[in-house]
């Protein structure tokens, strides 16, 4: 049963084209474009006693994200600070960057500064015009020859290479590798190898609307993000996380598992810090070593959607659709206290909250016609989480 759940989870479709969006420190970003004086000044944007995100100047010059505010302005004592509690013109920037992005494919958000697209049909649309891709446009993880070098033909993008070029020269013409793959779907025997060569050059493409994408982000919004493109979800936010700020990146299914081996199992999205415990606990410290651990010995010790999720992250497999969830179905707002041990307490908090709430109650009204239904609080102890 075990290995037949395995077979029927872990089948994929690599011919898919997913992109993955980050808004290069989003919060930070948003201050400096409405204050453009600041532009090449470390600023960092601050919640309660931290700094909880900043730009690229102030990482540069040492300051880390979620950094105590004293020890931020130790390490730069030329740090901005600017209060970000206030989430509501981060929430209006969002909602402008997603409708931007929406246009290209169906966009499942992953927050405020995050998305995920599945933009195959636009590309199969590209794909079958007369545009004449021959590039990879951003870093590529990957080596297009593969097997059949006669193919594709290209060198493997080095970090250096794609900084300067932005892209990873084919040496073969569209019009080639579309004749030399027809010519090879005669033959049996090479038919998976001639989907796997379409599947990449699928992403190719991909790499060139990513591109599009971004540059339409920045010229209507003025915001700057990452990108990375893959087959599926997983392996593009993976990508998406490696050539920060404003850059893009895309890894061919044939890489995955090389590219996969050596991290750090906190990599594999949802493996958060009690889990990277465990894990450890188990003598596995990186992707490699959950691979030799088998999906019966995964599910036994997470139950069978965490460890059947485990055993297909490891491998670069995720089958998972990206899903348009439309409106949020419930709107929050939360708060970290130092001390809150009474109802007197607890009533005063709540009170500091409501208007935040009230006012993303009356935005969603006004924009879908909703009324709230039920009002639920919850009171979290620490050490309860």
């Amino acid at each position: 049963m075990a290995r037949r759940l395995e077979e029927e989870e872990g089948e994929q479709d690599d011919s898919r084209v997913i992109a993955y969006f980050d808004v290069d420190c989003f919060y930070a970003q948003a201050e400096v474009l409405r204050r453009p004086y600041l532009q090449d000044r470390p600023v960092g944007v601050t919640q309660k006693f931290l700094v909880v995100t900043c730009n690229y100047v102030a990482r540069r010059l040492g300051v880390p994200k979620m950094a105590p505010i004293d020890e931020a302005k130790r390490r730069c004592p030329d740090l901005v600070l600017i209060n970000g509690e206030d989430l509501t013109p981060y929430r209006a920037a969002s909602k402008i960057i997603m409708q931007v992005l929406s246009r290209f494919g169906t966009l499942e958000r992953r927050g405020l500064d995050e998305a995920a697209l599945d933009i195959t049909e636009e590309v199969r649309k590209r794909f079958s015009s007369s545009i004449n891709v021959n590039t990879f446009q951003g870093h590529l993880v990957g080596n297009v020859t593969g097997n059949a070098p006669d193919i594709l033909s290209s060198a493997e993008a080095s970090p250096a290479e794609s900084e300067t070029s932005g892209k990873v020269e084919i040496s073969q013409s569209r019009e080639a590798l579309e004749n030399r793959c027809l010519s090879l779907a005669h033959t049996a025997s090479t038919s998976a190898e001639v989907l796997r060569r379409q599947g990449d050059f699928l992403l190719m493409v991909g790499s060139h609307l990513v591109a599009e994408m971004r540059e339409a982000v920045e010229k209507e919004t003025g915001y700057r993000c990452s990108s990375g493109i893959a087959h599926n979800k997983l392996l593009a936010k993976l990508a998406c996380s490696l050539n920060k700020p404003n850059k893009q990146t895309c890894i061919l299914p044939s890489a995955a598992d090389n590219f996969l081996r050596p991290l750090s199992v906190r990599k594999i999205p949802g493996v958060g810090q009690r889990m990277e415990g465990t894990l450890k606990e188990m003598g596995i410290g990186i992707v490699e070593d959950m691979q030799r651990v088998s999906v019966q010995q995964l599910c036994g010790k997470f139950g069978h959607r965490v460890g059947q999720f485990l055993y297909n992250a490891c491998r670069g497999i995720d089958p998972t659709p990206v899903v348009d969830k439309g409106h949020a179905k419930s709107l929050s707002v939360e708060d970290s206290v130092r001390n809150c041990t009474s109802l007197h307490q607890a009533k005063d908090i709540i009170q500091s909250l409501a208007p935040d709430l009230l006012a993303r109650l009356d935005e969603d009204k006004l924009e879908t016609g909703r009324r709230p239904q039920a009002f639920v609080v919850k009171w979290r102890v620490q050490g309860n989480w």
